[in-house]
């Protein structure tokens, strides 16, 4: 016999949707993402490099600015001891033309004068040529040069007179800025013929 009892027929329910979708997001939509994301920043990052480059170009213009200002103050205030200097320049130039003239030491006579005494009034000693230069030299790219020389030619009785009037100009002290060049006395018949010879000394040799 079967079962007795009552039975109820009823509809399936429907499926509910939830209310808020799954966080969870696909791959290549969280990729995506992080590259924008990256993107945003390195955007970022390079505006500001560029605003730090333009500060940085500001500051060295007006660095610049300064200082060629500056630099054109200087040249305004420079000026003045500028004239002063080519106007000492043109006078050491004038003073170096005048040289021979204003400096006696080196006068041709008084030279000649110290070269008569230190023959000591010797009768056996002749000179035959004296050539004294006291003069400017200008080169061909205009440059100065002071040329200061003493040449003596002449003749002895003997060989001891012409000796004895060498060692006398080394000593002279008149002479003692001159450098003396005396090669010995060549006989000639029976004179003994001298050439001496001398330059101004240089700074290092005095």
């Amino acid at each position: 016999a079967g079962l007795g009892g009552p039975a109820t027929v009823a509809t399936k329910p429907a499926p509910v949707i939830p209310a808020r979708s799954s966080q969870l997001l696909p791959a290549d939509v969280r990729a995506e993402r992080v590259a924008r994301r990256k993107k945003q920043q390195i955007v970022i990052a390079s505006a500001a490099a560029v605003v730090v480059y333009l500060g940085v170009i500001g500051i060295l213009w007006n660095s610049l600015a300064k200082a060629r200002k500056n630099a054109d103050k200087a040249l305004v205030e420079y000026t003045p001891f500028a004239d002063v200097h080519e106007d000492g320049m043109r006078h050491e130039q004038k003073w170096r033309e005048l040289q021979p003239v204003v400096e006696q030491d080196h006068n041709t006579v008084e030279l000649l004068y110290h070269c008569m005494r230190a023959r000591g009034g010797e009768e056996g000693v002749r000179l035959d040529r004296a050539d004294i230069s006291n003069q400017l030299q200008v080169d061909s790219e205009g440059e100065l040069t002071l040329i200061r020389s003493i040449r003596l030619q002449g003749k002895s009785d003997e060989l001891g007179q012409a000796t004895a009037f060498d060692e006398a100009l080394k000593g002279e002290r008149g002479l003692n800025d001159y450098q003396w060049t005396t090669p010995p006395p060549q006989a000639k018949g029976d004179k003994w013929s001298f050439q001496y010879e001398a330059r101004l000394r240089g700074p290092e040799e005095q």
